[in-house]
C-alpha cells in the first residue's frame, strides 16, 4: 500500500492528531478538491464581475448612440416638415 508518510514527516502532519496513513489517503486529496473548488468559484466570481462590468459599458455605450439617433431623427423631422410645408405652398401656387 502507498504510504504518504514517505512524502510527508508524519510530525508535521497528522502523528499529532492521531491520523493514520489510511485516513491521510482519504484526508489529503479531499483538502485539495475543496481547495481547488474554493479557487474555481473565486475564478468564477470574478468573471461574472468582469462580464457586468463590460455589460454595463455597453449599455452606457447604446444609451448615447440611442440619443444621438433620436437627436440626428428629429433634425430630419423639422427639415421634412419644412419641404412639406414649401412643397405645399408651391402646390397651391399651381393650382
Amino acid at each position: 500500500m502507498f504510504k504518504w508518510s514517505t512524502f510527508f514527516d508524519r510530525k508535521w502532519i497528522g502523528a499529532d492528531m492521531g491520523l493514520s496513513d489510511e485516513r491521510l489517503v482519504w484526508l489529503l486529496p479531499a483538502v485539495i478538491s475543496v481547495i481547488g473548488c474554493i479557487i474555481w468559484f473565486v475564478r468564477l466570481e470574478g468573471r461574472i464581475n468582469y462580464s457586468e462590468r463590460a455589460v454595463e459599458k455597453l449599455e452606457a455605450k447604446h444609451d448615447a448612440l440611442d440619443m444621438k439617433i433620436v437627436d440626428k431623427l428629429s433634425i430630419i423631422e423639422k427639415s421634412l416638415s419644412k419641404i412639406e410645408g414649401i412643397m405645399g405652398m408651391l402646390m397651391k401656387d399651381e393650382k
